[in-house]
């Protein structure tokens, strides 16, 4: 009879200290692959996608769009901070703008885009919480300049930070 009275009295402590505490909620990034991405003018440009993301070849003096959406955990989702995972081939292969939207509703730009060349791993903030009630995506504006040097542009991750 004792073990049933001490085991009652332990789970109405348990059952009373998570209803005091609530349970415990944490961030969570959500992430997507680069081959998710979507080209807006391939003819601009020479590409493959691969497993782990998007390699493409920006036509010389060319500009384009890619546009890549991000998990978003439930309706009404907010974040604060995208992530984007990329490579530039040389310093005349540009990411000139971060266009982030919420559905069809462009919510944030981003226009100073610096990075260098090489692989960039850069954390966007969006200044506050935003709610993503649509569905978040971000689409970058990238550039080829007319040099003779590498116009290689690789895309492997896109995400966001999304609050309890």
């Amino acid at each position: 009879m004792k073990s049933y009275v001490q085991r009652f009295v332990f789970c109405c402590l348990i059952v009373a200290c998570i209803g005091i505490s609530g349970p415990a909620l944490a961030s969570q990034w959500m992430m997507a692959h680069g081959n998710a991405a979507v080209i807006e003018y391939p003819s601009n440009c020479s590409y493959h996608y691969y497993g782990w993301g998007l390699d493409l070849t920006q036509n010389s003096g060319q500009w384009n769009w890619i546009h890549i959406p991000i998990p978003t955990k439930y309706w009404g989702a907010k974040a604060r901070y995208l992530l984007l995972k990329f490579y530039r081939g040389s310093a005349d292969a540009l990411v000139s703008q971060i266009d982030v939207y919420n559905g069809n509703e462009k919510v944030k730009v981003f226009t100073t885009v610096s990075s260098s060349v090489g692989w960039n791993s850069k954390i966007f903030d969006l200044g506050s919480l935003m709610t993503f009630s649509r569905g978040c995506s971000v689409s970058i504006k990238i550039g080829a300049g007319v040099e003779s040097m590498s116009h290689r542009f690789i895309f492997s991750t896109a995400g966001a930070k999304f609050e309890p």
